[in-house]
């Protein structure tokens, strides 16, 4: 049940970030983006958590089975979601050199 705290705790950080909108733009001014251009993640959904059962022996081990289950799929995510925010940060980067490099070489004239 650890990881379960883990992954809340991680999400509990990124999930405003990715219930925000892409468009339109965070600033008044303009931008050279298409609306919706950044691709969504496409990491599986990890669903609910299981109920725990009362006492019967064969609904704890049915139990224990979801949750194995629902571990991995947590574990799947939160990998997943990790890729997904280092390559947005790689494209954010990228966009912010492009950025400087232009302005350096107006800067320059």
């Amino acid at each position: 049940m650890r990881i379960l705290g883990t992954i809340a705790a991680a999400l509990a950080l990124i999930g405003p970030a990715f219930a925000q909108p892409l468009s339109p733009p965070l600033s008044s001014g303009g931008t050279n983006m298409p609306p919706d251009f950044y691709p969504h993640p496409k990491c599986e959904p990890i669903g609910k958590a299981p109920v725990q059962p009362g006492n019967d022996p064969d609904a704890m081990n049915s139990y224990n089975l979801k949750v194995r289950s629902y571990n991995q799929k947590a574990t799947a995510f939160s990998l997943c979601i990790k890729a997904y925010v280092d390559n947005a940060q790689n494209d954010i980067n990228t966009i912010q050199k492009v950025v400087h490099d232009a302005v350096a070489e107006a800067n320059a004239h």
